[in-house]
């Protein structure tokens, strides 16, 4: 009787943490002002992914999502930054499907990639964590890398620097 218990405890768990990690995407979808027609919404939720699985169909969901947005900046970097926050796990893989699936957005999507998922080169702009805690950095920010900022005009306009 007990491990029959103990067997269903087990089970119903697994099934809520998977039911979990869906909601927490598509509710961090929301909070992150992502637009969302009733099916969107309902096939985000409806997608399992489990701790042990490769979420596929949760990666491919958000490219779809990307491509669907892609003429709107702002809305591309919410739609990456939200689905990291929810699977930081999986950062790297909504970007490079986002990029596949969003060709015209490729800047956008690097950019935004930077921030929200820093690599070995380096945090982004918004820091460690990236555009998880700051959605709202400007766009235009975003697509000009901080070292391109900083550096100074030449003097005087064109010119060459060939002693020739």
């Amino acid at each position: 009787m007990r491990k029959m218990i103990t067997t269903i405890a087990l089970i119903a768990g697994v099934m809520s943490m998977s039911a979990s990690a869906d909601q927490a995407t598509l509710d961090a979808l929301q909070a992150n002002g992502v637009s969302l027609t009733e099916t969107q919404a309902n096939e985000v939720a409806a997608i399992s992914c489990d701790a042990g699985s490769t979420c596929t169909e949760l990666v491919d969901k958000v490219a779809e999502l990307v491509a669907a947005n892609s003429e709107d900046d702002a809305a591309v970097i919410n739609v990456l930054a939200a689905a990291a926050k929810a699977h930081p796990v999986l950062a790297a893989q909504f970007g490079d499907a986002a990029m596949i699936a969003a060709p015209g957005a490729i800047a956008t999507i690097a950019a935004a990639m930077i921030n929200i998922a820093p690599t070995a080169a380096g945090p982004g702009r918004a820091g460690a964590r990236g555009l998880q805690d700051n959605p709202g950095l400007a766009v235009r920010e975003l697509a000009i890398p901080a070292f391109a900022r900083a550096i100074p005009a030449p003097p005087g306009g064109g010119g060459s620097s060939s002693p020739n």
